[in-house]
């Protein structure tokens, strides 16, 4: 089961964020504040294979499969 994330204020009114520490293999769930604002590195590798793939595989374009790669979910993310 996942944990959330706590705020509490202080004595002087100053909000203080307590994130749970997660244990080995534990989830926890994050604000939507502290979510990633991009493409995680799994969506962009798993993307740039797909760009490897549909470019017929050619070897020595690791780089720039990943910049475009990175960009093409950017732009997907920024339109939602």
């Amino acid at each position: 089961m996942a944990k959330k994330a706590t705020s509490k204020t202080t004595g002087r009114g100053t909000a203080v964020q307590e994130t749970p520490q997660a244990k080995r293999g534990e989830v926890v769930e994050r604000p939507a504040s502290v979510r990633p604002i991009g493409p995680t590195h799994d969506q962009i590798a798993q993307r740039a294979q797909e760009i490897w793939k549909r470019h017929g595989c050619p070897p020595g374009e690791d780089r720039e499969n990943w910049f475009e790669a990175e960009a093409e979910l950017k732009r997907e993310m920024s339109v939602r």
